[in-house]
């Protein structure tokens, strides 16, 4: 079974491949946003949030990729990486 960071860096990584071939050069993803789509945050769930942030930066590759919006902490639903695609 697949950990709640695994099906957030599979996700992303689904999108990635699905835009591949577009034109498309990047897409910005924010954390609060994705993991509601998921169904893994609520604004109670700290937890999952801090899982969505992982599965994000998993997903990154940090040469190309970009963390654009984010608290100091580096955890919250403000988190947004801009994925080079």
């Amino acid at each position: 079974m697949a950990t709640m960071v695994d099906t957030v860096k599979n996700h992303i990584e689904t999108i990635k491949a699905n835009l591949k071939n577009t034109g498309v050069t990047h897409i910005e993803i924010n954390a609060g946003e994705l993991g509601v789509v998921l169904g893994f945050y609520n604004r109670t769930s700290d937890h999952a949030l801090r899982s969505v942030i992982k599965g994000m930066k998993n997903a990154s590759d940090l040469k190309n990729d970009t963390i654009i919006n984010g608290p100091p902490s580096g955890f919250g639903a403000s988190v947004t990486i801009r994925y080079k695609i």
